[in-house]
């Protein structure tokens, strides 16, 4: 545990490597992630106190677990934990890893929820929007009309059903 860490204290963007989504291409019985076992642990160290975690490491820890998602067919737990932290710590800088990471599998998006606020979710449409409207031919912008739909439907979830 030592090894975890020392790695999570002084985690920077250049310590990805060993914890990003490392495949050999095959699913089933084949399938390997070669850092799976050493990002598990830090993992599971980072979800004890996921508000003290760089948020850096959140978000590197959270795309590869969602783009593992696409290949192993699952999520593992927690990974809803570290969406929250993303939006809720990281606003808006991390919007666009959040809306990739959601919508990698239907796994990575049932895995990435959490009980929002409408506060948050008016502040990531309004971020979404303008992304849209200032870049419209970006080649994010499919992933952030979805982000709009996702982010309209979490708003009408706090409407009450008309009578």
């Amino acid at each position: 545990m030592p090894e975890v860490t020392a790695f999570i204290a002084n985690y920077s963007s250049s310590d990805e490597s060993r914890i990003r989504f490392d495949w050999n291409g095959k699913h089933a019985a084949d399938f390997v992630d070669r850092n799976m076992e050493f990002r598990e642990s830090v993992r599971e160290a980072v979800l004890e106190d996921v508000s003290s975690a760089p948020l850096e490491l959140v978000r590197d820890i959270f795309r590869a677990e969602t783009r593992c998602s696409k290949e192993a067919w699952c999520i593992v737990k927690g990974v809803g934990v570290l969406a929250e932290a993303l939006l809720r710590r990281g606003g808006t800088l991390y919007l666009d890893d959040y809306l990739e990471g959601k919508f990698q599998s239907f796994d990575a998006s049932l895995g990435s929820a959490f009980k929002v606020d409408l506060p948050l979710a008016h502040a990531m449409l309004c971020a979404v929007r303008q992304r849209i409207q200032s870049m419209p031919g970006s080649a994010m912008i499919d992933l952030w009309r979805a982000g709009e739909e996702l982010f309209l439907g979490w708003i009408e979830g706090f409407k009450p059903e008309n009578t």
